[in-house]
C-alpha cells in the first residue's frame, strides 16, 4: 500500500554525483526563511557511526542518526548549514524501507515540510512533490526508480553548477509542496 505525503518533496537521481544534495539544499535554503524545514537523508550504505552522532533508532534493519554537526561535508550535514530545523540521517536497506519511515514520521511533527533525499522510499510513499536529478538528457533511470518513473514531477538537470529548474518556482503551503 503506498502512503500519500503531500508534505514530503522527494529528491532522487540517475546515478551518483548529478546534484541530488545540492538540490535538496538549494530547496531548503530557498524555504528555511519561511517554514520549519526538516531534511533527511536515506542511504542504503550502511557507514560507521561515529561518537558525536546522535543515534536515536537502531535496529538490525536500519539505523536513524540526528545530525549535529554542520561541518562535516556529509550530506546531511550540507541540509544542516543549508537552513534545516532539523536533519535525520538513515541508513537502511530498502526491504526496511516502510519501517523507516514510520519511524522518522514519529520523529517529525505534522505537516512540517521535509525535504528527503532518497531513491527508495519513492516505492513506498507518494510524496507532494518527487524530482529526479540527472547530468544528462540521455540519463537512464537506475532499475530501482524504473517503476516509478511515471510519477517524477520534474527531472531536473544540472549543467556544471546549477540546474536547468528554478526553485522560486516551488512552494509549501498548508503543509503541501506545490509548483507555480
Amino acid at each position: 500500500m503506498m502512503h500519500d505525503l503531500p508534505n514530503l518533496l522527494l529528491v532522487a537521481g540517475t546515478g551518483r554525483n548529478v546534484g541530488k544534495t545540492s538540490f535538496a539544499c538549494s530547496m531548503i535554503q530557498h524555504l528555511s526563511g519561511k517554514e520549519n524545514v526538516i531534511g533527511i537523508k536515506i542511504s542504503p550504505h550502511f557507514h560507521k557511526i561515529s561518537r558525536q552522532e546522535t543515534t536515536l533508532v537502531k535496529n538490525e534493519k536500519f539505523v536513524i542518526i540526528e545530525e549535529l554537526d554542520s561541518t562535516s561535508g556529509k550530506d546531511s550535514s550540507r541540509m544542516l548549514q543549508a537552513g534545516a530545523d532539523k536533519v535525520f540521517y538513515a541508513q537502511a536497506n530498502d526491504d526496511a524501507l516502510v519501517e523507516v519511515y514510520v519511524a522518522l514520521l514519529k520523529l517529525i511533527p505534522d505537516k512540517t515540510a521535509i525535504v528527503c533525499e532518497s531513491g527508495g522510499l519513492r516505492l513506498v510513499v507518494k510524496p507532494g512533490l518527487f524530482f529526479v536529478c540527472k547530468k544528462d538528457v540521455q540519463a537512464e533511470m537506475k532499475d530501482s526508480l524504473r517503476s516509478v518513473k511515471h510519477s517524477v514531477d520534474k527531472f531536473v538537470m544540472l549543467n556544471k553548477n546549477s540546474f536547468d529548474f528554478d526553485v522560486e518556482q516551488i512552494y509549501f503551503e498548508q503543509g503541501k509542496w506545490a509548483i507555480k
